[in-house]
């Protein structure tokens, strides 16, 4: 299995929308873990909760050599994004 596919696509999508606007070279696995951490605080809906969970879990589990990897392939190219879910 491909690092990069680690994630499923709601996963992708959360890491895209953490690592927006992040100098990527210099964001790292704690920095990311912290931001879920933040998410799950400040959240109310179950599944959110869930799948910020299950992302951090997921997180937690792989190796720095892993994560350089994946870090490496931000953002990722998903078939929508944050934005399509958007209500306005």
């Amino acid at each position: 299995m491909n690092i990069l596919d680690v994630f499923d696509t709601d996963e992708q999508i959360a890491v895209n929308q953490a690592t927006k606007n992040e100098l990527l070279q210099n964001f790292n696995k704690d920095a990311l873990l912290k931001r879920i951490n933040f998410i799950l605080a400040i959240n109310q809906d179950e599944q959110i909760s869930k799948l910020y969970e299950g992302l951090k879990e997921k997180i937690n589990s792989l190796t720095e050599d892993e994560w350089t990897e994946i870090k490496a392939g931000l953002p990722y190219k998903t078939p929508y994004s944050d934005e399509d879910l958007a209500v306005g």
